[in-house]
């Protein structure tokens, strides 16, 4: 999975200057100074500044400056997805998302048996752990190299303008994750008002096999794509666009 040229191991140091070494560069494109606590998952300047301006905002802005460019409202639902990164720590990340403010509205698993996201991410790291065993017990090859990073985390974004109900998010939560071939993986799903993270296991419960993430954020964006073509049209053109030119780009 690419990623930003910037972007370093999964865990913050807790000094920002080793996060991004070039100042010049970071003050160019508005990274604001991080508060000297240990975050779980880096990310690369350009979603820093991210953090700084919520995508939803960002995703209103251009929605907003689309309209004015067909001369008429568009119609749908944006969704925007991201791919946060992988980690190693399934219960540091999870009590991070669920600690980090007071927004979150609600939680839920999927292929866990319990609904406690403590629990539900104390699991996860004990199915990782034990993925030899498994492949094993599933009469699989036991090759490969040990799996150091078993956490896939992103997030799907709708925009200020929409409130999705719970429903709507956990269809889209269950949607993305078959799209990324993780339906049958375990993963904590943390809801916030207009979007949601989800916490997946790359490691699977029955066999012990970590899942091919490769082109993963491709194949989120052109879910987000089907997404928005099956709830009213598409919002987002430029992405559609994108798109296109990264299928015609791949080999056949």
């Amino acid at each position: 999975m690419s990623g930003h040229p910037r972007c370093r191991a999964d865990t913050l140091p807790t000094a920002p200057a080793t996060l991004v070494p070039d100042r010049k560069r970071a003050t160019d494109l508005g990274v604001p100074k991080l508060p000297l606590v240990p975050i779980i998952f880096q990310s690369c300047p350009i979603t820093r500044q991210a953090a700084d301006r919520p995508v939803s905002r960002r995703c209103d802005e251009r929605t907003q400056q689309e309209a004015e460019r067909y001369g008429v409202p568009l119609p749908g639902r944006l969704m925007v997805a991201k791919v946060l990164g992988l980690g190693r720590s399934f219960t540091r990340l999870a009590a991070y998302r669920l600690e980090k403010d007071g927004r979150v509205d609600w939680a839920d698993t999927r292929n866990l048996p319990t609904l406690d996201p403590g629990r539900a991410a104390r699991l996860m790291a004990a199915t990782a752990k034990a993925a030899p065993d498994l492949k094993r017990l599933a009469g699989g090859s036991m090759g490969g190299r040990k799996l150091e990073k078993p956490v896939l985390h992103y997030t799907l974004y709708w925009p200020h303008d929409q409130r999705p109900g719970r429903a709507e998010m956990e269809q889209a939560a269950a949607e993305s994750l078959a799209a990324l071939g993780l339906e049958r993986h375990e993963a904590l799903i943390v809801a916030h008002p207009a979007h949601l993270h989800v916490i997946t296991n790359r490691v699977h419960p029955e066999t012990g096999r970590a899942a091919n993430l490769r082109l993963s954020w491709i194949r989120l964006s052109e879910w987000a794509e089907r997404w928005e073509r099956d709830h009213g049209g598409i919002r987002c053109h430029e992405r559609v666009k994108n798109n296109a030119q990264r299928r015609s780009r791949l080999p056949r």
